[in-house]
Parts: C-alpha cells; structure tokens; sequence
C-alpha cells in the first residue's frame, strides 16, 4: 500500500522537523476509533439513509422531556437502593460498588473513615481548646436580626442531622450568623471544628468574612479567614474559612473526601448554577461514603426546601426520611407588594401576546409614572417641605429591568420628566465601568431622587442600602443552550417567584418599603413559576464533566443523572464531543475504545484544562501558547477573556469607548490584541513606575486610555494564579534571557499568536463576504473607500449645510473635504501623520469610528435654515464657470474644504504630465515615501520659505495659543550637518503632560518631536504659500512575507532609503488617489535606469501585486483625458464664503433633518464556517473592534476568515453573535491551513481528474457505526485558494507532532527539561511560520459536489502516515493527517472534448426535463456537475437556476468553446 513519509524524526529535537530521514520514528497513535478510522468509499448515490446519518447522534433521540430525562430514573433507582441496602448491612466501609452500576467507587467506598479522618472525639481536649483560648469569644449577637432567636434551634438541628436546612428572608443574618453560633458551640464545648462556607461570588466571600471579624473583632486571617481563587487569607488558627464554589468543589475533586471538615456550608444554594448543584452531588456522594461524619447545611432565602430535603434524605428504618428544615420568619421592615391593578390609575397595562416574556410600552410609561407619582404619596406620608411639592426624605428607587437596552429605553423616557422631579438616573450593569457602578453607593444630594435602573446583578450581587421603592419588571433574561447548535444565547423570560422575593428583599434594609410588580396579580400567582431553570438544565456542560471525569467515579451520564435536576441526555452526549473535539478526552474509556458519543478517558489535556478555573478554549490557549513560546501573552489574554472587560465603556459615550479600543488594538483587527496591548503597557508603567514620570496618577491614565484600573489588576491576579496552576504540570514561562528567533520581528509573533488563538478558539471560525470594488467605487461616485463615507437624505442645497456636517465627525477624525451630490454627501478625512508604517496602508480609523457611529444608532442630525438666495446664485454662477471652461455639461457635483484656513498642498501632476523628477525626503515604509518636484521653481520656492523662516532680520514669534493637533507653525529642525534651521509645520499631537509635541514638516514629509517652547508663529504670507511636500506610493508591489496587517519588514523600508532617499528621481504616474500618487520609481542616474519597483521584488524584500480598484480606474480616466484633451470638470468647489448658520438665518430655522448613515462600500459581513452555523446570519458583537469589519484588500479574491473566542446566538435565534474576535491576516489559504492544523480529523478533496487537492472536510471524522459523521455540526467543508500539496500535509503533521509533544503528557514534559523545550518551541515556531509563509501557486477553486459526507476517498488511494515505533509516553494530542495519491496530469485535447460534448449533453438533457411539475420522475435525475439527484421536475428546475450550478455550467461551456476552436 502506498505511504506517505512525513520529515519526522524522534531522537533528537533538531531532526524533528527534517525532510527524507530514513524509517522516521513517531509517538504511538491510539488504535484506530471510530473519530479516525479510513473505511470503504460509500456509493456515490444518495440515499435517506446517508442524509440521516448527518444527523448528530445526539439529536437522534426523542427531544421531549420523558425521552430526555428517561435515563436518570435506573441510576436513581439503583442508588436510593444501595442506600437502604447500606444502611441495613451496617459496614460503613463495604464493598458497595461491587453490587452497583458504579463500580469506580469500590476503591473510595472501601475505605475507612480511620484511614482519612480523625474524629472529633479522638483529639484531646486541650488541644482542641487551646485554639479557641487564644481569642476572645465574648460576643452578644444583635438581637434586631430575625435570626438571633432561631439560634438555639439552628444549632441543636444541626448537630442532630447530618444535613440541615435553614431558609430566612433576605436580610435575616443567615449568611454571617449562622458560621458563628456553630464555632461558639464548639469552642464552649472545646471540641474541633473545621467550617467551610461557600458564596457564588469573590467579592461576597470575601466582605462577609471581614463582616465576621469586624463583629468579633478578630483579625481577618486568624481564627476567620477566606480563599477566592489563588488568593487565600488564613492560618493555622483558621477554623471558618469562606470561599467560593469553585474553591471547595476544586479540593474535594483533588481530595475525594470531606473529613477536612467538621462542617460545609452551601450558601445561597436558590441560585443553582453548575458548581452549586455539582457542590451538591459531591457532598451528597461523598457524604455517604468516606465522610460520614461531616455536617452539611445548606442555606438560601427562597427556594424548594422540600425538593433538597428529599434530596439529602437519610435512610432511617428501613426508608428515606427528608432532611430537617428550620424556617426563619420575620423581617426587619414590612415590604408592602404591589400590582398592575393596584395603580390602574396611572395608564393602561397591556399584557404582551400569548403571554410571552416581553416589555410593552405600557410597561415603561406605567414606570415612569410611578417614579413621578412617589413624591404625591411622600407627601402624603411627611408634608410638602418648603413649598416645593415634595417631601424633604425622597427613598431611591430601584428599577430591574432585564438588558442593557432596556435600560437604555427608560432612561430616555426619564430624561423628559428627570429636570423637572430632580431624578438622578443611574444605570447599574455589568458592563458598565466601575466608577458608574460605584455612583449607586453614592448619597443622592438633597432634594433630589435617586433612581436605579439596575439588572438582576442588584438582585443579589449587589446591596444598595437606601432602597425604598423596587418597580420589578419581572423579566430576566437567561443563557440558555441551543439544542440545535450548542451555541448560548440570552433570551428573555419571566422571572421567577424566587426572584421576585429576592428583589423585594432589596427594599426594607433601612426602613419599610414598596415593592411594584409590573404585571397583575392573577398572572403573578398562575403563570409565574417558583423557581427558574436551573444552570445544569440550560448551559453547556463543558467543564461540570471535565470534573466528574476528575473524580473518576464512572461515566459522565451515571454520575450526573444523580444531581438535584439531572441535564438532559442530549446535552451530555454533546459535552462529551466538544470535549473530544478540543482534545480533553480520548476515543477510549479503560483503554478500550468506546461509543464516539458516551465517555472517555481524561487526557493530560483535560486534567490541565479541569484545573484551570476559566473555560476549556481560553484554557487550550494557554497551552497551545507553551508549544509555540508566546505563554506570556496568552496568559494575558486568557485571564482578561475569563474576567469582565477592562475597557472602560461609559453609558453615555460608546463611540468614545470603541474608539479608544481601536487604538489599543493597533491596527491588529483583534479584540484579544487589543487586549494584550493595553495590558502590556500598563504593566510596564507600573513596573517601571512610569506613571509618576507621566506626571499623572494610574487611575487618571486610566481614565484617559479608557481603562479600567480596579479589573485590570485583577486580571494581574489572575495570571498568577493561571501560571502557578499551570505550573504544577510543568508549564513555566521561559527563564532567564530565552530570546525567541522572531523577537527582532514584532510582525511574526503577532502572526504566530493570531494562529495559536485560532487553533484555540477551533471550530469557531467565519469566512468574510468581500464587497465587489467596483460598485464600492461607484456608490463613493470615485472617491477612495479607505478614506470616505457616505451619508444621504441630505436637504435641498446640502452644501450650504457643510460646517455642520462636517462638525457631526469631529470625533471620528480630521476632515479633509466635503463633497456634495445631490441628497448625498460624502466626507473624506485627512490621513494622519503620526500613523504608523502599518497603518499607512490600511483604511483610517476615521472611517471606522463613522461607520460606527450608524451601528450605535447616534443621532445624526442637523437644523434647517430658511435659504440665502444669494448664495445659491453664488454656487450656480461657479458651476456654469466650471462648465465653460471644461467644456463639459453642468454638474451637480461639488466640493467644500473642511479646513478653509489650511495652506494648499502644491498641484499633482495633471493628467497630461505621467513623468515627473520628484526629490525623495522620506522613506515611511516598503513602498510609501514623501518627496517635492526635483524642478527649478520648486527648488527656488523652497529657498524663498527658507529666507522667510530664517532671514537674520525676520523676528521669530512665540505662538500666541496653547499647542494644539492642526495649528500651523514653525517648527526647528536639527539636520545631518547639526545646522538647526526653522521649517513650516503642522502640529500633529501634544504630550498630555510632558513638555513635548509631535510636529509634520509640511514641505518634505518628515516627523519630528520637539519642545513646544521652541515652536514660533508662522507669518500669513507663508500659509499663503502651498505645501510642497506630497506623498508616493510605488504601485502594484505589497509586502514579500506574509505578517498580519501585510505590513512591510524593517528590511523593506531599510532598501527602499537605501535606494532613493535624499535622492533626484524620476515617477511614472500611474494614478492619483486620495491626493497620494501611486507611481513606478525610476533611478535615471544610473545606466541602465533602476526601476526601483522591479529592484524590491527581485531582492524578495516586496512581491507583485494587484492595484486597487480605485487606482485602476483613475489610471484609466487620466488616459482617456489625455488622449481627448479636455479637462474634466470633476467636482466645482464650492466658495468660501458660502455658508448656512449666521445670526440671521438661525434666527428663523425651518426644522431638523436626519441623515442616513454613515456607510463604507467597504463593509464586510460573515458567515460561519461550520455546517451548523452556515444557515444562520453572522453579527459581531458590538464591543469588538470588528463590529466594523471592512476589507482592507479587497482586490485580494482569496477567502479570509475571522476568528471567535465565543460564539452565542441572539435571543430568536436565528443570528450568530461572535464576541472577542479576531481577523486573520489576508494570506492565501490560510483559512484552509488552519482548519487542517487544528482539526481532529481531516479527509482531502480532489478534483475530477485527480491530478490535484482541491479542498478538505475537517471534523471529529467519521462514525462507522452510524454510518455518518461523528459531529456533523462542526465539520468545516474548505476548498483551496492554491495549490496544496502532500508536502504541505507532512508540515502540517510535523506542527501537530510537536504540539503532541509538548502537550501530551505531565512527564513528557518534566523530562524535556528547559533547554530541550525551549529547541523545541524554535522548531515548532519556525515550521509554522515555513507553512504560512510559503509562496504557493493561485489554483481556480474547485467546490466539492458532495460537501460534508466522509469516506470520499478509496482506501487504496490514501497516503498513510509512518508509525513505526512504539512510544507510549507521548499520547496523542492530534492524530496524523493522510494524504491521498494523485495522478499527474496529462493533456488529451480530443478525450478532453468527447468529456466536455457528453457533459454539455447531459446538461441539455436536464434542461428540458426541468419545468414546475411536482410529478415524480420514474428515475431520479442526477446533475453530473454538482453530483445531486433530485426526484421532481421542479426541484431539478429549482437546483438549476441556483448560482452555484450556473456558475459551474458556466465554466463548463466555456471550457468547451475553448475546445472546440
């Protein structure tokens, strides 16, 4: 059978990687399994059978409830069974898993409860009490708690029982009394105790165990400590400790028992999300074998205490008897509960139809008028205080609304009556900045109402003392798991009764209190259900199983059908997919290879990801990032992912927001660079103490980067704690000066990241929809993409309205020119000269801050005026001159500068004049430069701007305003000679607290930065002068490598001055675009002439490239004017002097008109690259800086991609929504390389003639015993750009070998030791920078006919690899890639044409068999060209107009005339 030999070599690290190594040694491969075993092609017909088989196995079962949760009733049954069986036989360390399903327990089952704990009783007396003796326990519990007089009872249930349940009204002192009456209890009785409480939350852990010691006044970490994360305050004395869910679920799955502690207490236990409910099947399990001893309480103030008392139910003669329940009663305050009914009187109330989850308008005008009517019944309550209308004690109110836009909605309606009542609106969500957040603390100033509008994040997060009113909107909105997709969404659902109480409980803290339902009280007690859907039942199960799978005490669907309310089977059976598809369990289970979809056995990779307390993607980046040596930046990634964002994002200001993220993004087009960036430079000013040498605090550098500074240190804790985690499985960071070889590249670790956060992030990947430049050209009637948008619906005379639009995009960017046309405007921005050499090439910023100014939905408006005849004669009169003196008809295309009192840029070269001598001044990048005409007048001109600047007798004048971007001066220059001489300039930025400002040289092209006390005026007579400097762009080359953004290598630059800087040389003009020429560069002093251009591709430092659309257009218009010899008109600008807005005019406005837009031609959209998700739309979310996506190549035709950390659906359903993206460089077929790189399984594609690969399924593979794929929603089908070939295969198994060794095992990775692991991230480095950045052969695209269907290929066909040697210390991570053979092509010219007559046949035989009949064909049509069978005459006439077989047909006849000449 044929082979493939790969360039693997296993003795030493630096032949891993060699091609033609004879009889190459590979790490052992698992047996063949059902995700990557080769079986017989199938037929080539299509059956029901094989479209079944594309159903997921885990959709096959019927979805409704009794099938869904059918399996959990045998498990159950067994286990209620072995209990009583238990406690009947009396052994407490039987060999119980012998009788039972759940043989994995014998092990933990058997053991004693001598071999793990020492009892109570066992530990003397003195030393039990000589803890407590060292404190004062002197203590008198506050008798206003409603709790305080359960105590004796709290305490006696608890000792009597091994569980307990106490359920008290919020604010009932539950949480912080109860730890205490158990310890005093014990110290009194001067017996050990050992307590753990566990809190949803840090910042709840953490405040309550400083609560405590403040009571006590004991000092935190004492005798009462705490541990969130990696961070833990306690001691030897330590006998309470709070902690999170986490924290306690993570020692018991390391410890497997509970006999550390005397006591566990699950608080909050109404809240069920995973870790609590998984909290509860540990403890419950373990508590009924090896931890008998320990006491359990679990503690909350609304839930079903009947459902977890007969969940803990104890086996007592002979049956389960429940578990005690103790109820706390009474409040501090009386909360009075109102409904819709009860205020009628302040608007109708409509109920949403059917009874959907949903806020009507009724609802907010009814809120409104509440809040406006609490000054009537205050008034009532204490008297109108000082005539004013209201009472002098105004509560706050607390509003709980489901989303973020919905808070949004209601504080516009409270913006028209919030002047007139002195409301004090704030909003209280998750995603707004802290200082907001902190703003609900804050005291309201006399006289005024403060007025929350909060989420359920105040239900029980967060605790606003001074609440009087609570206005419950009774919706939450819920992430919940789409069974079709496994994608998350949010969506909208009426809250429970257990919510509502919690709300509720917000008010009656400091006084009694009104609680408003906005809904009637029939819905409220019949349709409102007790309780909501807890988390296990609703969200993916990713990690809960990573943790069963932990605790090794069986399968996955055995230990979960045990929870309070067991997951659905479905979701099970998926989780265990996706958890192979990332690679943290094996295709076996005990060695022996299992059903693709039950179980299977944890891998080194999902132990580390199990540990890891952030999701299984952001986990696997960390990993991926230790085998290519960039671990440092995934770090800071991945803890920022796992948190809340640090970027500031103020209520009232968004674009502000996503505008400084852009920046901090850099051009990158990725949220997580953005990420990195920002985190990066923060830490080096604190390291560095930089902020005190910026003359500003951190938190005010914060504030100015948008930043916010609380998160963004805890994000420092977190990476602490992810790298001491990671490095107990010996994943360090690099010690000592470990220099990677691409450090002196910034552009390749940026690539190699981008590609490590894309295998990370698998299968999570989008292809990008290019626009079509033309029409992009037309729609800007011309005008360059990268540098315009468009706005429409302009009023009549839209030009006199140019200052006004113009101030609209102030805060996108520099204005540059307006340009009017009929209804439509379009404004072009100023390319800023602070860009930096990888931004000179890309659309600007500008343009992205106006298109996102449409996405947020600004307003975009401005005030009519009543019309100046006067000057609409004016323009009319200057477009008939225009008309004259071109010869051309009238337009109504015209022109405003933006800037009137700029200086002008001197004339470009008409179209007429193609070679021009230019004098390069500076060299910006690899094909970028500034230069001035190398003719006499310019160079005199030059002298006479010298003579004025520095003339003995010209008087230099300090300027007379503050530095400030876009005034003109004059500003000192220091040449090679160290002549100091002054030059016009422009002032580009001003250092915020420094003495420094950023200065462009408007006459040769330069930067500088320079003292502003050094800056002069510059003299009228010299703004009068044009700018002589002008910016080159050498046409049709681009980078040589392939770097993220195409930016241009140091090396490139470095040629390029080499060649023509400071030099005389002579430009072809090709086009003129956006006021830059695009130009072939000749030096015309040597002999031959140097055409630069070719030069930078032959040296390899540039490549050949295509033009822009715009470039070749303007090419051709400036031929077509030249040979007619008429000049055209183009845009008339329209005078100075002619503008809406004086005194007059504004003393009669007509009105407000709403502009369209702002749009880009340029804009971009996505779809998903999966099966599942390609049938539904594609939506950024809107923090991501690629909310705005526009293609910056978009003459590169190849496919790009985009890449997701998270992927969710909106709340119908229907819509994608990416969070945390990235935009992969536009190399070709990157796309396709990654998807094989990083896929489990992967199956070539060929064409018809075999002779080539034309694309790849990438996927879990196939399933030989459904006879489908094993998931078929996340199978990718990719068709290639170029042409790939099998060596391309063998690199790619060589990058996936490295990854397996790096990463399969704990003690592969410890006997590596540091410098064979730092050889080995080189050579994975350099390999995968060789794969990308490989030149490969463009190749038509070929679309598979039969997508997404397994075992294409006959097995006589593939290309195995070599695996030879057995290693069973380096498991596999990813499998070995096959390749296929192909056959070498061969030109028949009359074979071709007898295929092509008999193909083009078949096609006239499927045209007139195709009509509207729904009549069945007596035998099924099948379409040659995309290999369908279709059994109707109307769906073959559907299939035939579709573009896909139109595009195919068409390539087919001409194909064949080609032929036939």
């Amino acid at each position: 059978m044929s082979r493939l030999t790969t360039e693997l070599t296993f003795d030493h690290i630096n032949d891993f990687f060699k091609l033609g190594v004879k009889n190459p040694r590979m790490p052992d491969t698992l047996a063949k399994s059902s995700t990557g075993g080769w079986g017989r092609c199938q037929p080539r017909e299509v059956s029901e059978a094989a479209d079944a088989a594309q159903v997921p196995s885990y959709r096959r079962n019927p979805q409704d409830a009794y099938h869904q949760q059918e399996y959990v009733q045998q498990y159950q049954k067994q286990w209620e069974e072995e209990r009583l069986q238990d406690h009947g036989g009396g052994a407490a360390g039987g060999d119980i898993g012998a009788r039972s399903i759940h043989t994995s327990l014998s092990d933990l089952e058997s053991m004693t409860e001598s071999d793990v704990f020492s009892l109570p009783n066992d530990i003397p007396a003195e030393l039990a009490s000589r803890v407590y003796h060292n404190y004062n326990f002197d203590h008198t519990y506050n008798p206003a708690l409603p709790i305080t007089e359960f105590s004796e009872q709290v305490v006696n249930t608890i000792e009597a029982h091994s569980v307990a349940i106490i359920q008290g009204p919020t604010g009932s002192g539950k949480t912080t009394q109860v730890p205490q009456y158990i310890l005093d209890y014990y110290a009194i009785q001067d017996k050990h105790c050992n307590i753990i409480v566990t809190q949803p939350r840090r910042i709840a852990a953490i405040s309550i165990a400083r609560r405590v010691c403040e009571e006590r006044r004991w000092q935190l970490g004492s005798l009462v400590g705490y541990q969130v994360g990696m961070d833990r305050c306690v001691s030897d004395d330590t006998r309470l400790t709070f902690v999170t869910t986490g924290v306690l679920l993570q020692r018991l799955v390391n410890s497997r028992t509970m006999n550390k502690y005397t006591h566990i207490i699950l608080d909050e236990v109404h809240e069920r999300d995973q870790e609590m409910d998984f909290a509860l099947l540990v403890t419950r399990k373990l508590q009924r074998s090896n931890s008998r001893h320990v006491k359990i309480i679990l503690m909350s103030a609304t839930f079903d205490t009947s459902m977890f008392a007969h969940y803990f139910a104890m086996p007592i003669a002979g049956k389960l008897e429940d578990a005690p329940v103790v109820n706390i009663e009474g409040r501090i305050y009386d909360v009075q509960e109102h409904y819709v009914e009860d205020i009628s009187h302040l608007g109708p109330y409509i109920e949403s139809e059917n009874g959907d989850a949903a806020v009507t308008s009724e609802a907010y005008d009814l809120a409104r008028a509440l809040i406006v009517q609490f000054d009537e019944l205050e008034v009532a309550e204490q008297g109108d205080h000082e005539k004013s209308g209201r009472a002098k004690h105004r509560g706050t109110v607390l509003v709980f609304l489901p989303g973020l836009a919905e808070i949004n909605q209601l504080d516009q309606l409270l913006a028209s009556v919030g002047p007139t009542h002195r409301l004090w609106v704030l909003p209280l969500h998750s995603t707004i900045t802290t200082q907001e957040q902190a703003r609900a603390f804050v005291k309201a100033q006399d006289g005024f109402r403060k007025v929350i509008l909060a989420t359920n994040i105040a239900e029980s997060s967060i605790t606003v003392p001074d609440i009087k009113y609570v206005i419950d909107f009774m919706l939450t909105k819920c992430m919940v798991c789409d069974p079709e997709t496994n994608y998350q969404s949010l969506k909208l659902h009426w809250a429970s009764k257990a919510n509502a109480i919690q709300r509720k409980g917000r008010a009656g803290r400091v006084s009694s209190g009104k609680v408003y339902r906005l809904v009637t009280r029939e819905f409220y007690e019949d349709c409102i259900q007790d309780y909501g859907i807890p988390e296990m039942r609703r969200c993916p199960l990713e990690r809960l199983i990573l943790q069963v799978k932990m605790l090794d005490l069986g399968e996955p669907r055995a230990i979960l059908a045990l929870a309070l309310e067991p997951p659905n089977l479905d979701n099970i059976t998926r989780t265990v997919l996706l958890l192979k598809e990332v690679g943290a369990l094996s295709t076996t289970t005990g060695g022996v290879i299992s059903p693709s979809d039950s179980d299977g056995d944890l891998t080194f990779v999902g132990r580390v990801l199990a540990n890891l307390p952030v999701d299984i993607r952001i986990g696997k980046v960390l990993l991926l990032g230790h085998v290519f040596d960039c671990l440092k930046e995934c770090l800071i990634i991945g803890a920022s992912l796992s948190l809340k964002s640090f970027f500031a994002r103020p209520y009232k200001d968004p674009l502000k927001a996503y505008g400084a993220k852009l920046d901090w993004a850099n051009n990158s087009f990725s949220d997580c660079i953005a990420i990195l960036n920002a985190f990066t430079q923060w830490d080096n000013l604190r390291q560095t103490k930089g902020f005190l040498r910026a003359g500003m605090n951190e938190r005010k550098w914060g504030e100015k980067h948008m930043i916010q500074i609380n998160r963004i240190r805890e994000v420092m804790d977190v990476i602490k704690e992810l790298s001491d985690r990671l490095a107990k499985f010996n994943i360090q960071l690099p010690r000592g000066k470990h220099k990677k070889p691409s450090q002196s590249d910034h552009g390749e670790d940026r690539l190699i990241l981008k590609i490590v956060l894309a295998g990370a992030f698998y299968p999570n990947y989008f292809s990008c929809e290019q626009p079509d430049e033309a029409q992009a050209l037309k729609q800007l009637s011309g005008k360059d993409p990268c540098t315009t948008v468009m706005v429409s619906n302009l009023p009549p005379h839209s030009y006199l309205y140019k200052a006004e639009i113009a101030s609209l995009f102030e805060q996108c960017g520099k204005g540059k020119q307006l340009y009017f046309e009929e209804s439509k405007a379009f404004i072009e921005f100023e390319r800023p000269h602070t860009m930096t050499t990888t931004e000179s090439s890309s659309i600007l910023n500008a343009v992205y801050m106006a298109v996102k100014m449409r996405l947020l939905r600004l307003p975009m408006t401005i005030q009519m005026y009543e019309v100046d005849e006067a000057d609409v004669k004016v323009v009319e009169e200057a477009k008939e001159l225009a008309s004259q003196s071109s010869r051309q008809l009238r337009t109504n295309r015209l022109s405003a500068s933006v800037d009137t009192s700029a200086p002008r840029q001197v004339p470009l070269p008409p179209a007429k004049k193609n070679w021009i001598d230019v004098f390069v001044t500076e060299v910006v990048d690899g094909n970028r430069f500034w230069a001035h005409y190398a003719d006499q007048e310019t160079f005199k001109q030059l002298d006479n701007i010298m003579r004025q600047t520095n003339g003995p007798s010209i008087e230099k004048i300090p300027l007379d305003e503050l530095p400030k971007a876009g005034v003109y001066c004059l500003a000192p220059f220091v040449d090679e000679e160290n002549d100091r001489k002054y030059y016009r300039a422009r002032i580009e930025a001003v250092q915020t607290n420094g003495p420094k400002v950023r200065v462009f040289y408007l006459d040769y092209g330069n930067l500088g930065e320079v003292d502003r006390q050094e800056l002069r005026k510059m003299a009228k007579s010299l703004l009068e002068i044009p700018f002589q400097a002008f910016e080159c762009v050498l046409c049709e080359i681009k980078p040589f490598y392939h770097l993220p953004n195409n930016q241009w290598l140091p090396v490139a630059t470095q040629r390029l001055a080499e060649l023509a800087c400071n030099r005389i040389m002579t430009a072809k003009v090709f086009s003129v675009v956006s006021g830059t020429l695009r130009v072939d560069l000749y030096d015309c002093s040597k002999e031959p002439s140097l055409h630069i251009n070719q030069i930078l591709v032959r040296e390899e430092v540039a490549d050949r490239a295509e033009e822009p659309y715009v470039s070749k257009l303007n090419n051709l218009q400036r031929q077509e004017e030249a040979d007619y010899k008429f000049a055209d008109s183009g845009w008339v600008e329209v005078p100075r002097a002619t503008q809406l807005g004086t005194r007059e005019q504004r003393a009669r406005p007509r009105g407000k008109a709403s502009l369209r837009g702002p749009n880009s031609p340029y804009e971009i959209s996505f779809g998903s690259m999966t099966r599942v998700g390609r049938l539904r739309s594609t939506k950024v979310e809107r923090d991501s800086v690629n909310s705005v996506a526009l293609s910056n190549a978009p003459e590169e035709k190849y496919e790009k991609m985009m890449v997701a950390a998270h992927v969710g659906l909106n709340h119908a359903g229907n819509t994608l929504l990416a969070r945390d993206t990235t935009l992969m460089p536009n190399i070709p077929d990157l796309p396709a390389l990654i998807c094989i790189l990083f896929a489990p399984v992967m199956e070539l594609r060929r064409d018809k003639k075999n002779t080539r690969l034309t694309g790849a399924l990438c996927g879990l593979g196939y399933d030989p015993e459904t006879k489908g794929a094993v998931l078929p929603d996340h199978d990718i089908e990719v068709t290639f750009d170029t042409l790939i070939t099998s060596k391309d295969i063998a690199t790619i198994n060589a990058i996936r070998l490295a990854m397996n060794l790096a990463i399969g095992s704990q003690n592969a990775i410890a006997s590596w030791g540091s410098s064979a692991s730092n050889q080995l991230q080189t050579q994975a480095r350099n390999v995968l920078l060789k794969l990308v950045k490989k030149k490969r052969e463009p190749a038509e695209p070929v679309h598979f006919g039969r997508a997404y269907l397994w075992q294409q290929v006959d097995p006589s066909e593939i290309l195995y690899t070599e695996d030879e040697v057995d290693t069973p210390g380096y498991p596999k991570l990813y499998e070995f890639h096959n390749s296929v053979s192909l056959q070498n092509p061969r030109y028949d010219p009359e074979e071709d044409l007898r295929d092509l007559r008999e193909q083009k046949g078949h096609l006239d035989h499927l045209h007139s068999l195709a009509n509207r009949s729904t009549v069945l064909f007596d035998k099924p049509a099948h379409c040659w060209l995309c290999e369908t069978v279709f059994y109707s005459p109307r769906d073959l006439l559907f299939h035939l107009n579709t573009q896909t077989h139109m595009d195919e047909e068409h390539k087919l006849i001409q194909e064949y005339e080609t032929c036939c000449r």
